[in-house]
């Protein structure tokens, strides 16, 4: 059951659909600033997927700007083993980033469940606490959690005895925990807990329970758990961001510009979150390319994706003439090599027409390939590496060949020669393109060259007059393009 959820800057309300039953929330009451203590729409790293951001829906904090809570929407709330294995990628995450592991709210419907720490089982939860209750139940449960793993840590027999539920351990562990709390109920739990327990800020990010973990289980077995629970939360995480992006899509608005409602623009730069895009940094509309064919000529990119370097990644081309797949190829390649002679970074081309999205890659590594999601930025920052340093050295060997491949006047025959060259070539270098050094190293010198080989390497070989034909047909669909953008982009300005 979904519930509608309406965020407002003083509290939110929470409608179940089906019953119309409401409950609201206001900051106010339980002792929370909304301009300092509240954040909706966060997202943090992952801390065991590096690839992936942690999407949160609201983030409540103390006044060390640590998270004391976060509120997760929406998860289905009938698997505790689940609601567990999430909460504890969250907490850890948390953990890592800030020093502390928040209390974990799940609400759906009208229904909350909340996870206190590594410790706690999953409880059902009436409400979420005052901030005041949520400082000293926070810093009671990070002391619990550092006596019981440090406890772990220094005796193997006990640490095997508690992942096997043995009651003496958890019974001992629980007599030591009482101790500490008993100490700490005298002076404060923060207090303690700062004082007595973390000796240093880096104290609180560590995650001894992991530590523990791999050793019980061996790297390859905690790995591929913590790749279970990456794709547990992303089998949520990704159709909810995606639905958020596709209906900007579908609006024309990958970048959100026209949104005027401040939580629907935080909400569509959380969805890009999740995918490792910032929103207002790497996403750029209607941007300007000198045509490397004639450097007067400006073509128009709907929106450019960028790295956090500034170097372009992919070029979102929109399609308000209906091109042929042919001529929406041709456009594709001629908008991917300006960039490259303009920036030395050949970047991915998505071309929209009506409701196909075609990824246009590069010239001797891929064609036009149909796609239906996403893109996360890792990713495609690794793929345009691996297409780059490809694309160099083929062309490379191929310009070194020009002179044979003219002689063959026979089009199919030569184009047959090229591709037999390529598959020799890569052949060869198979092994340094599986080196993901390599390919950095490689892709770092090549981005600083702004040479367009490939365009070299056909006026060589078709002959100039040939040549010139041809990118004269090109310029003329590149024109031709251009103009239906601009004039779109005016009459949206107007």
């Amino acid at each position: 059951m979904t519930q509608e959820f309406e965020p407002e800057k003083n509290g939110f309300t929470l409608r179940n659909p089906d019953t119309g039953e409401t409950v609201s929330l206001t900051y106010a009451e339980y002792g929370w600033n909304p301009d300092k203590d509240v954040e909706y729409y966060a997202s943090i790293p992952c801390f065991s997927a590096s690839e992936m951001n942690l999407l949160i829906d609201i983030v409540l904090y103390g006044e060390d700007r640590a998270p004391l809570a976060f509120v997760l929407l929406d998860y289905p709330l009938e698997d505790d083993a689940l609601l567990r294995r999430i909460a504890d990628v969250y907490g850890n995450s948390a953990k890592r980033l800030t020093g502390q592991r928040p209390i974990i709210y799940f609400i759906t419907g009208l229904q909350c469940k909340a996870v206190h720490s590594l410790l706690g089982e999953v409880q059902p939860a009436k409400r979420i606490l005052k901030k005041i209750d949520l400082e000293e139940t926070v810093a009671s449960y990070a002391i619990q959690e550092v006596v019981t793993f440090q406890l772990l840590l220094n005796d193997k027999d006990a640490a095997k005895g508690f992942f096997a539920g043995e009651s003496r351990v958890r019974e001992n562990i629980q007599t030591t925990i009482m101790d500490a709390l008993t100490r700490a109920s005298k002076m404060g739990f923060r207090h303690y807990l700062h004082h007595y327990v973390y000796s240093s800020k880096e104290d609180g990010k560590k995650l001894p329970k992991q530590l523990l973990l791999l050793s019980a289980m061996g790297a390859k077995e905690y790995h591929k758990m913590c790749l279970d629970d990456s794709i547990a939360i992303a089998k949520f995480l990704g159709p909810k961001s995606f639905a958020w992006i596709q209906k900007a899509n579908r609006e024309g608005d990958l970048n959100g510009r026209h949104l005027t409602d401040l939580f629907e623009k935080r909400k569509l730069a959380w969805a890009y979150a999740y995918y490792g895009w910032d929103l207002k940094r790497d996403i750029h509309h209607n941007v300007e390319i000198p045509c490397y064919l004639e450097p007067n000529m400006r073509l128009l990119a709907d929106y450019i994706f960028y790295t956090a370097d500034g170097k372009p990644l992919l070029l979102v081309l929109r399609d308000t003439l209906n091109l042929s797949k042919e001529k929406a190829f041709i456009v594709s390649e001629f908008y991917a090599r300006s960039v490259k002679q303009e920036t030395g970074s050949w970047p991915l081309v998505l071309f929209q027409s009506g409701t196909e999205n075609w990824l246009k890659v590069a010239a001797l590594t891929g064609g036009f390939e149909p796609v239906h999601e996403v893109i996360p930025k890792p990713f495609l920052e690794a793929q345009v590496r691996q297409v780059a340093v490809t694309e160099f050295l083929a062309w490379s060997q191929l310009l070194k060949k020009s002179s044979v491949l003219t002689a063959i006047l026979d089009p199919q025959e030569r184009q047959e020669k090229i591709l037999l060259m390529v598959k020799k070539t890569l052949e060869l270098a198979k092994d340094s393109l599986s080196n993901p050094r390599f390919v950095q190293e490689q892709y770092e010198i090549i981005s600083t060259q702004k040479e367009v080989l490939e365009e070299t390497f056909w006026e060589r070989v078709e002959g100039s007059d040939q040549y010139r034909l041809q990118r004269a047909d090109d310029l003329s669909l590149l024109r031709t393009v251009v103009a239906d953008k601009r004039m779109l982009a005016k009459s949206s300005k107007s």
